[in-house]
Formats: C-alpha cells, structure tokens, sequence
C-alpha cells in the first residue's frame, strides 16, 4: 500500500544496474508509487520480484521521453523526477512532503539542488551537463498530463535539501554520458521547426560550446575543482558540436531523414543497368519495397535487351528502357520521362560511371547510389561497404535497413 502522500516518484534509468539498486535502497523507506521508466527491455523481467516498483519501457535514450512517458502512467498531480544515479536525502523528502501538501492551480517546477559526484570526487560548485530537463518535482493541473518543454528553467525555484547525483568515475564513462546527449540533441534537431540551414546549425553549435565551457568553466567556477572541473567543462562543452555531427551522420549518411519519412515517399525509382543476372538478383529488392512501401508506386529502369525479364513482374507499375551505350541526348530523354512522376526516391543498386551519370540527370527528392568496393557518391544515405563475404542479395537489402525497412524475404523470382 501507497502512503497518503499525493505523489509519485518517477525515476528514469539510464545507468548501470547497481547505480539503481542504490537509488531503490535509498527510497525503501518512502511509502509511495514508484514508476521505473527504461530504454532496457529486460529491466522489467530483471525487478519481476520486486512488488515496490513498476517498470515501463520505452525506447528513448532521452531523459526528458522518459521521464514524459512516465508521467503518463502517473495518477497524482504532484510528481517527482529523478534519475536512477541519483540519491534523495532525508531534508529534501521533509521538503518535499511539506510542498505536495500544496494545492496550485497551474503548472509548477521546483528543482533540486545537486551535490554532484564527478569522477570519484565530490564537486563543491554547482556543475551541469547541458540538460535536457532537471531532476525537479513538478505539478500538473491534471494527472498524467505534461506540457513542459526541455530546458534547464533557470528561473524556477529550489527546494531545502540536496539531491546526490553520482556521474561516472572514469573519462571513459563520461565520454558515454556526452555521447548520450549528443544523440538526444540530434534527434532535437531534427525534429525542431527552426532552420536546418548548415552554416546556421554551425554557428549555433560552435556558438553553443563556447557557452557550455564558459558556463562551466569560469561562471560555475569549475577552474577551482582543478582536473575534475576542467575535465567535466570540456566534456560538456562537447555535447553542442558532437550533437551536430550526429545529427548529421543519422539523418543524412545513416538515412534517418528518410526513415522517418516513409509515408510520404508516393514514387520510388529503382536503377539497375546490368545483365540478366543481375536484374534477377534485383528481384527480392523490388518485391520488398513493393510490400512494404504499399503506398508507393515502383518505377524501374534496366537496359533494353533485359526488358522481358520484368514484363509481368507484380510488383513493377512501370518499366524504362536505356542502351546501355546511350548517349547525354538518351540519359536525357530518360531523365525527362521521370519528371512527371514526382520521384520521391531514386535507388541506384549498381553504380557505375553509366548509372550514376543517369541518376545524376534524374530528379528525385532523395537518392541512393550504392557502391560496392568504392566511396558511395552523389548519394543521400551513406549504405557503406561491409565485406565481400555477404551476398549480393544481402548486400541489396543493406540500402532498405538503412532507411528503416526490415526485408520480409529474399527468394530471387522472375
């Protein structure tokens, strides 16, 4: 049974198992509903005897997803936010437990002071990461309801009593950390409606790191933590620019700016200009994009003496014909026959000098040009060479993971 105390604790896990031991250890005492959210599927099956906790999964590396997904489950007004490498201290329970006996009326954060561990060392000034959203206790007007946007909230007031917030003991650790928040900072900006203008998105990132090591540095007085201070402002002043670089690298190379586009893609263009072995070895592509783009219409351009193999295919809506000796007056013509279907997405499963010259000449909204052995070119989603020890098949399908699709079956077909 719950206490009396209209609260929930929602703890995001995001660390080791035994920093959650110690967190789970530390809140024994404190009858009241305890909601774990995590990113690690096992998590749940790992606590299954443990009756004083419910575990939610949910698949963010992102504090402020989890701590919002959590919030969801809740079914009081007041909430308490936490970590899993955190530590509540008896004065802020007092605190606490005096504040929730407040009736607001609107939408409150109060946050908590941290005694930070850094390095094995305990850190006297005021130390942070840039944050997604601080460890508070918040009120909302109705239960499991939450419109608070990601920030650091400077403005909002602390309570009595400290949180203890034991960061990682190693440069190696913490390396981990910033790398987490990089990625949460790319999906953010991906997801933003601000400019995704680059030279803009540079200056702001660099712009961004200045900030964070002067922050950190001189503002929060971290030169006179000696190594661990100029160490934890320096990590941290990575996260803008190491943020942008992967935005950058999961969007663009990896293809995620397609992956989280695949309802709109209407038309999808497949070139292969090889022979007859290799068009049959084009078969498990088409039928896979066919079956799980439904929505899309497949369009495909091989060489003219190759035409009958895909005559009757199911899956093909049309098929374009070149030579494979066409010249800039025959990529043309093809290149025009295209302009009226609005291709959404051009996929050159065989590139050579011939394909990638045609494709360049194709308009399209995104392009895939797939090399083998050599630098993918004058393509949006870097596919990548693996090894030469995988088939060609498998290799095809290497272009449709990388933009989120899972291959249901690989049986060539003519």
């Amino acid at each position: 049974m719950y206490s009396k105390i209209p609260l929930t604790l929602i703890i995001a896990d995001c660390t080791s198992q035994a920093s959650l031991t110690d967190c789970l250890k530390n809140l024994n005492s404190w009858s009241l509903r305890k909601i774990i959210v995590s990113n690690n599927s096992k998590l749940k099956e790992i606590l299954m005897e443990d009756s004083s906790v419910e575990v939610v999964c949910c698949d963010s590396k992102s504090i402020y997803q989890l701590w919002k997904r959590g919030l969801r489950e809740s079914e009081t007004r007041w909430n308490l936010l936490i970590t899993s490498d955190e530590i509540v201290t008896g004065q802020l329970k007092i605190s606490i437990e005096n504040r929730v006996q407040d009736n607001l009326e609107s939408e409150a954060l109060f946050k908590l002071k941290k005694k930070v561990i850094f390095l094995k060392k305990v850190l006297k000034y005021p130390l942070e990461w840039p944050e997604e959203f601080p460890s508070s206790l918040i009120f909302v007007p109705e239960a499991g309801s939450f419109a608070m946007k990601p920030g650091r909230h400077d403005s909002c007031s602390f309570l009595e009593g400290e949180l203890v917030h034991f960061s990682n003991t190693s440069i190696a650790g913490s390396m981990q950390e910033v790398m987490r928040l990089a990625e949460v900072r790319a999906d953010h900006i991906f997801h933003s409606t601000a400019t995704k203008n680059l030279a803009v998105l540079i200056a702001k990132s660099i712009l961004g790191s200045v900030f964070e090591l002067i922050n950190n540095l001189i503002c929060r007085k971290g030169f006179r933590e000696g190594y661990e201070g100029i160490i934890f402002s320096v990590l941290g002043s990575a996260v803008p620019v190491l943020g942008l670089l992967r935005y950058y690298e999961k969007y663009f190379r990896e293809g995620g700016r397609i992956a989280e586009n695949l309802s709109e893609i209407k038309n999808v263009l497949i070139i292969k200009l090889g022979g007859v072995g290799d068009v049959v070895l084009a078969t498990p592509v088409i039928r896979n994009i066919k079956k799980l783009l439904p929505q899309a219409r497949l369009h495909v351009l091989v060489l003219t003496k190759v035409a009958s193999l895909l005559k009757d295919n199911p899956y093909v809506d049309s098929t374009t014909l070149i030579d494979f000796d066409g010249d800039k007056r025959e990529i043309a013509r093809v290149a025009r026959t295209f302009e009226s279907r609005n291709i959404d997405l051009t996929i050159n499963l065989q590139s050579t000098n011939f394909s990638s010259r045609v494709m360049k000449k194709v308009s399209s909204r995104w392009k895939i040009n797939r090399s083998y052995y050599f630098r993918d070119k004058n393509t949006d989603v870097m596919v990548g060479f693996t090894n030469t020890y995988r088939s060609v098949i498998e290799r095809d399908l290497d272009i449709l993971r990388s933009i989120g699709l899972s291959p249901v079956d690989k049986h060539t077909e003519v």
